[in-house]
């Protein structure tokens, strides 16, 4: 086992991996409760929490349990290096906020902004965090 794995505790890998099985159990959740008209393949999933959606509690409350998924495990990730650990809280932060500024009927410039940035975040992070997972026995360059 690699050694900067035992330093990362269960509760992490555990909200590690919870986080994207809690997004696409909400998301199919949420698009069953629509009504048949909905369209999965052509509206967002921020349609689901938006203005106008059936149960949008539903995958409002997805968002929140994700967002905190994710800066659970940015906590937890203490081998990683805290440029990439501040940018997953960042993204955590902007999923929380996707939920709070729901998509309106018309569109919203703050929702498109934080969903913007949480995307924007989710795809950098790695690249950040990956500065202290070299391994120690790993030639240098």
């Amino acid at each position: 086992m690699n050694e900067n794995a035992k330093d990362v505790p269960w509760w992490g890998a555990v909200s590690a991996a919870a986080a994207p099985l809690l997004l696409i159990t909400g998301i199919t959740a949420a698009s069953q409760l629509q009504p048949p008209q909905f369209n999965a393949l052509r509206n967002t999933v921020s349609a689901l929490a938006g203005q106008g959606a059936a149960d949008r509690w539903v995958m409002t409350f997805t968002f929140l349990v994700v967002a905190a998924c994710e800066i659970l495990t940015a906590i937890a990730l203490r081998p990683a290096s805290w440029p990439g650990r501040i940018v997953l809280v960042a993204a955590g932060f902007a999923g929380a906020m996707v939920a709070v500024f729901p998509e309106r009927l018309g569109g919203s410039l703050i929702h498109a902004f934080w969903a913007g940035a949480g995307f924007g975040a989710l795809i950098l992070w790695s690249a950040l965090a990956a500065g202290r997972w070299a391994s120690p026995n790993a030639p240098s360059a």
